[in-house]
């Protein structure tokens, strides 16, 4: 595998522990994206399901709590 030594530039561990998930923008190609240790999947409705870095998601998104 050509991947076994290379780290990772966004998070800067092994690529032996990244993942890779497909993802469909409509009228273009599948691409595929590298996921993180960490990273969120985000099922968009019209995207589909994408990595989010954790910053990112904890920007955009706040914690339910249960009262």
């Amino acid at each position: 595998n050509i991947l076994t030594d290379n780290t990772c530039v966004h998070c800067g561990k092994s690529m032996n522990e990244h993942g890779r998930i497909a993802v469909q923008v409509p009228g273009e190609q599948t691409r595929w994206h590298t996921v993180c240790p960490g990273d969120w999947i985000v099922n968009a409705p019209i995207r589909g399901p994408y990595p989010m870095r954790p910053h990112v998601f904890e920007a955009m998104y706040i914690p339910v709590t249960e009262d």
